[in-house]
């Protein structure tokens, strides 16, 4: 019989003291931080030791957190060493075991090392503290010297200084013969290579595969689809880990969660996002630090093993998942902003618990009644947090004596606790977390800048200010955005849909054509007054600043100081500093000002932007075929496309697996070596052109030659010359696909693809017949009306036009007419964006000379407007002469 003063522990069902069963409850509520943690020397004890307290209490600001508040950790030396102990680490860089997350990669700093931090605040002001082992919850678990070390004896790997250890250079030899034979596959693994990734691919159901063989015979037959599976795992080389999780995606079962048969979370059936997120991202953080440790590789160049390394340095998604990441608050708390220590301010005098930061909130009366509240943030100075600071007061708020105190914390510093990828010293917090580019201006920034313009933002009007277009304008924009699709070439992306009519169907990547490109024109003499106007196009140049390919350091402080003015005159137009217009200022308008900091910490923003795992997300979606598990269809998808993926690299199958045809292999096409970046494709026309043609061919080879058009001509009459309707450029793996106007077949659905930007040399003294000659290299746009192949026959023609003898003289010619631009709108500065009303001459050039596909955008009734998305990666360089 149990002791009357002992109670029933609900985690392990074993009667025992009260302050054991509350130290087991809260194991079991947050188990992490209560794992042993190497020491950083061997010869210290310690065992994690739990602070608990009655108190259970929740904040407002909770009710959205999507986790709870852990509960205070701390590390004590254990104070009897002459007690058994069953905690056993069992080498857990050569085992799969995950019962531990070890720190032995990091070093012993104050700064980085958040188990030193715990060891610094040990005190005894916690009587009823008592220690806690991970395996054994319900037994009071101490050390004896005598016994084997609690912790893993790391003398046993002796690692030499290449980070191998001896067990993994007996293998060198194995790895070197692997190696010979590897990347070899037979003809028929390789075709069942090929079926699988037919089968992935096109998301062929195993019912739909097993009739494959009897539609495409061959011989040998492919395996049924059970052998495929084992043979393409086989040559794979690995398997996946499974592991088990909620039903409602509360928690996953590892660490020190994998005993457990019932979920502790789930209290009503039905989707959620996972409270126990720690759980989820456990297996990843202990193969982290296996990469950081080593793992043993071998380099088939230098045929040698060698210790392969790495490290997680990024994190980035939208901004609830990174809060969920980071246990913090996030974007409607008091400390919303994860980068500095700004606090948020409510709505006067409303229920909505939601926090908002305007910069200046020196008329609102909350801060008003506040002595102690800060009046204006200085945009330029902004109270930053610091990785110590942060995990500093992630540890105080776990600490916290009571849930009221640590509700108390978490909303004053945004924390919640202390997060598990703080354990990897490759993060540094807050920095590796920055906002995601993506989310933060195509999904957030320009909707609510739409809503403002369209009068439908949170139901507030447009106040003192006049920025509200009418509806009969913004219908207009959204159908010119529409028809607009016509004359872009499909190179461009995707038709950017009606957005007036159904904005529902744009995707980040259509929101961002619209604002760098579409917006900038369609929204020109729109507003009432101008500065709204300049506004707009302000931020979008900010945006090209931070999409470009470098970024100076220079340009790094013209967006910081970009950015804050764009801020100011944001919170004037739209705030205009009246309390009860806060909602205009949410997270996302001040995030805009540490753009700049993560790009000079971090590089350009494309560098770490979402739209990669969006479209690998947008890849899973098709492979949700079941209804039913619909999370084992998209499990075995992503092993699938692993597995696919691991054969392609390691035996060179990426073009034969990818079942695509090569854009460099086309049928009818034409290629030569004097032209090794571009390529012609047909329609092709045999005719000879007309005279007029023929005429100034010869007048443009006159030129290039430097010669009298009269030398040319008899060449040119006997040379060979055809048509062609289409010309790729073949320099890059996306080329443009230039077509020829005049043998265009227009379609309902078509996108004209024929307006080019090309860049020739114009003699400046062309009006001066009397001064010599000098050239400059000029850009010009036009419609690509010709694409003339002339093949030369003659040695004295080669020399006459100084073509190479071994190169067959070819030159291939593109008929241009010209586009006469109009005056540079000087509100648009710097966007590359030229507006024409009519056609100028036409120009015949080398197709060398055209550099890239442009589109245009009906400028109401006065023209065109012409869109250039190269930037400078593709402007022709002239070189200047030796003379």
């Amino acid at each position: 019989m149990p002791r009357s003063d002992n109670i029933l522990c609900e985690c392990c069902g074993v009667y025992m003291t009260r302050a054991h069963e509350r130290s087991h409850r809260a194991v079991k509520d947050t188990p992490y931080s209560a794992q042993f943690q190497t020491p950083t020397t061997i010869s210290s004890r310690v065992a994690a030791v739990l602070s608990i307290s009655d108190g259970d209490s929740s904040s407002e600001d909770d009710k959205d957190s999507g986790s709870g508040i852990q509960r205070s950790i701390s590390e004590v030396p254990l104070p009897t060493p002459n007690m058994s102990h069953n905690f056993d680490m069992d080498v857990i860089f050569e085992s799969n075991s995950e019962n531990d997350i070890t720190q032995h990669n990091r070093s012993p700093s104050p700064e980085t090392d958040l188990l030193s931090w715990h060891n610094k605040q040990v005190s005894d002001s916690e009587p009823e503290a008592v220690p806690i082992t991970s395996t054994a919850l319900s037994d009071e678990v101490l050390i004896d010297d005598d016994d084997e070390p609690c912790y893993p004896d790391w003398e046993r790997f002796e690692y030499g200084e290449d980070g191998l250890s001896a067990w993994d250079k007996l293998g060198e030899s194995y790895e070197r013969e692997a190696a010979l034979i590897g990347g070899k596959l037979s003809a028929y693994d390789r075709a069942i290579c090929r079926a699988f990734s037919f089968k992935l691919q096109t998301h062929l159901t195993d019912k739909g595969y097993a009739k494959a063989p009897l539609a495409f015979q061959c011989n040998p037959p492919l395996p049924k689809i059970d052998a495929l599976h084992a043979r393409v795992a086989f040559l794979a080389g690995f398997k996946p880990e499974r592991y088990d999780c909620c039903p409602n995606s509360c928690c996953c079962y590892t660490g020190p969660r994998e005993p457990l048969k019932t979920c502790p979370h789930c209290l009503i059936p039905g989707p959620k996002k996972p409270i126990d997120i720690d759980s989820f991202l456990w297996p990843a953080i202990v193969e982290f630090i296996k990469l950081a440790h080593g793992v043993a590789a071998f380099d088939i160049l230098e045929s040698e093993m060698f210790a392969l390394r790495a490290f997680l340095i990024l994190v980035f998604s939208d901004i609830p998942a990174v809060s969920l990441l980071m246990c913090m608050k996030g974007h409607n708390g008091f400390s919303p902003c994860r980068m500095c220590k700004i606090l948020g301010v409510r709505i006067p005098d409303s229920r909505v618990t939601t926090h908002y930061v305007p910069h200046d909130r020196s008329r609102h009366p909350d801060v008003k009644a506040d002595r102690t509240a800060i009046k204006v943030y200085d945009m330029a100075n902004l109270p930053m947090r610091s990785h110590t600071e942060l995990l500093a007061q992630a540890n105080e708020v776990q600490q916290a004596p009571t849930n009221a105190a640590a509700d108390r914390l978490s909303r004053l510093y945004g924390i919640k606790g202390v997060p598990i990828l703080s354990y990897l010293p490759s993060l540094k917090f807050p920095t590796s977390f920055p906002y995601d580019f993506m989310h933060l201006i195509w999904e957030n920034l320009i909707k609510n800048m739409i809503l403002h313009w369209t009068g439908d933002f949170k139901g507030l009007d447009e106040g003192s200010e006049a920025y509200t277009l009418p509806k009969g304008v913004w219908e207009a924009i959204g159908l010119a955005a529409a028809t607009s699709g016509d004359t872009i070439p499909s190179a461009y992306g995707a038709r950017v849909p009606n957005i007036a009519a159904d904005s529902t169907t744009c995707n980040a990547e259509m929101w961002s054509f619209w604002t760098l490109y579409l917006g900038p024109v369609l929204l020109r003499r729109r507003f009432q007054r101008p500065k709204y106007f300049r506004h707009f196009v302000r931020l979008v140049q900010l945006l090209n600043i931070c999409l470009q390919f470098e970024i100076t350091k220079q340009e790094i402080e013209e967006l910081r100081q970009g950015f804050i003015q764009w801020v100011k005159d944001y919170e004037s137009i739209y705030y205009q500093f009246k309390p009860e217009r806060v909602p205009t200022c949410p997270v996302t308008i001040h995030a805009l000002l540490h753009i700049a900091d993560s790009i000079e910490a971090l590089g350009p923003v494309w560098c770490y932007w979402a739209f990669p795992m969006e479209r690998y997300c947008g890849k899973l979606q098709p492979a949700l075929r079941s209804r039913r598990f619909p999370y084992a269809s998209l499990d075995q998808y992503v092993v699938e496309d692993a597995q696919l993926t691991q054969i392609k690299l390691t035996s060179n199958l990426a073009a034969e697996l990818s079942l695509r045809i090569l854009q460099k292999s086309v049928a009818g096409m034409f290629s030569h070596p004097s032209y090794p970046t571009c390529i012609l494709l047909p329609p092709r026309l045999e005719e000879r052109p007309p005279s007029n043609i023929i005429n100034n061919i010869c007048a443009a080879l006159a030129t290039r030659a430097d010669v009298k058009i009269t030398q040319v001509r008899p060449f040119v009459q006997r040379a060979e010359i055809t048509q062609w309707g289409k010309v790729r450029r073949i320099d890059s793996d996306e080329g443009d696909t230039f077509r020829a106007s005049s043998l265009m077949t227009v379609r309902d659905d078509s996108r004209n693809a024929s307006f080019v930007r090309y860049e020739v040399f114009v003699d400046i003294h062309e009006r001066h017949k009397r001064r010599k000659p000098k050239y400059e290299l000029q850009t010009f746009y036009g419609e690509l009306q010709h694409i003339f192949l002339a093949k030369f026959e003659e040695d004295s023609a080669c020399r006459l036009l100084g073509l190479p003898n071994e190169e067959k003289d070819v030159i291939i010619l593109a008929e241009i007419k010209s586009c006469v631009l109009d005056a540079e709108d000087s509100n648009l500065d710097s966007l590359d964006i030229h507006f024409y009303s009519k056609s100028g001459p036409t120009h015949i050039v080398d197709i060398k000379a055209v550099q890239c596909l442009v589109g245009r955008v009906r400028d109401g009734d006065r023209g065109w407007a012409l869109i250039d998305r190269s930037g400078s990666l593709a402007r022709a360089i002239a070189l200047e002469d030796e003379e």
